[in-house]
C-alpha cells in the first residue's frame, strides 16, 4: 500500500512501511471516504486483496467507512501510480500495487512518470504472493512437471508461449529466467492483468500463463488447467500439491 509523498509524510511522519496499517491509525482526523487504486482488472487475488484491506479500514480512527476500490489496469500497473501521483495528498487516496511497479520498473524503463523514492511513501505489505506457472488445453496432458513443459517447449518452440500480467512485472522476469536457465525459447505474451492471461490458457490461446498462484485457484478445481509450480521456499497453502520451482 502506497499513498502520495507530498502532505502525507507531514502527518505521517517515519512512521511508514510499518504494518497492518498502524500508520494510517495516526492520522489527526477521520477521512470521510478513501479510495484505493488497483492497476489491474477487477476479480484477480490482488483486486480481493484491495477489496479486503478497504473493508477492514472502516471504522478506524483513519475513515468511518469502507474504502472504495477503483481498478486502473493497464502498462502493467503504471496507470494506478500515475493516478496516485496526481490525487490529492490528504490520505484520502492509496493504492495497492506489486513491487515491480516501483523497485522494477524505475530500472527498465527510461521514461517513467513517477519517482517511487520522492512520490510516494509506503504505508504496508497488503499481501505476499506465490506465482505459478500453469499449462492449459495447448499443452499434452502427458506434461505434468516443469521438466515435461520445457521439454515440450524446446521441441514445439512456436507454442511455447507463456501470458503474465505485464512487460516488466515480476512474473514476466520470472518466465524470461525460465527460458534462459533451460535454453527454452519461451515467448512472452504480456496482458492487462493476470486474469486475461490465466482465461487465454484456460481456451487454449497461449501454452501457459506465469501469475500469483490464487488467480489459477477457480480453475485448478474445475480442472480446466494445471499448476506445474510455485514460487517461494515453500509450497502454497492452497496449493499443497504443487511442488515449488527449488523442488
Amino acid at each position: 500500500m502506497m499513498h502520495t509523498r507530498r502532505q502525507f509524510m507531514h502527518h505521517v511522519g517515519c512512521a511508514s512501511a510499518l504494518g497492518a496499517l498502524s500508520p494510517l491509525a495516526a492520522w489527526a482526523q477521520t477521512i470521510d471516504q478513501v479510495k484505493i487504486f488497483y492497476g489491474f482488472p477487477a476479480g484477480s487475488a490482488g483486486d480481493s486483496v484491495a477489496r479486503r484491506v478497504g473493508e477492514k479500514l472502516a471504522a478506524s480512527p483513519y475513515t468511518r467507512n469502507p474504502a472504495v476500490v477503483e481498478n486502473k489496469p493497464g502498462a502493467g500497473g503504471r496507470i494506478a501510480l500515475e493516478s496516485l501521483k496526481g490525487a490529492p495528498a490528504d490520505g484520502s487516496v492509496l493504492t495497492l500495487s506489486p513491487f515491480s511497479c516501483t523497485s522494477i520498473y524505475p530500472h527498465i524503463y527510461s521514461r517513467l512518470s513517477y519517482d517511487p523514492a520522492k512520490d510516494f511513501v509506503p504505508v504496508s505489505i497488503g499481501a505476499v504472493m506465490h506465482h505459478g506457472l500453469a499449462v492449459g488445453p495447448l499443452v499434452p496432458a502427458s506434461v505434468k512437471t516443469v521438466k515435461d513443459f520445457l521439454a515440450w517447449a524446446k521441441a514445439n518452440p512456436g507454442q511455447a508461449s507463456y501470458g503474465s500480467p505485464g512487460a516488466g512485472s515480476t512474473p514476466h522476469f520470472l518466465g524470461a529466467l525460465l527460458g534462459l536457465n533451460s535454453g527454452a525459447d519461451l515467448r512472452h505474451v504480456p496482458y492487462r492483468g493476470s486474469l486475461p492471461a490465466v482465461n487465454d490458457v484456460v481456451g487454449g490461446q497461449i501454452a501457459s500463463s506465469l501469475t500469483p498462484s490464487g488467480d489459477y485457484l477457480p480453475f485448478v478445481k474445475a480442472n480446466k488447467l494445471r499448476v506445474l509450480a510455485t514460487s517461494g521456499a515453500q509450497r502454497a497453502a492452497y496449493l499443497p500439491e504443487v511442488p515449488t520451482f527449488a523442488e
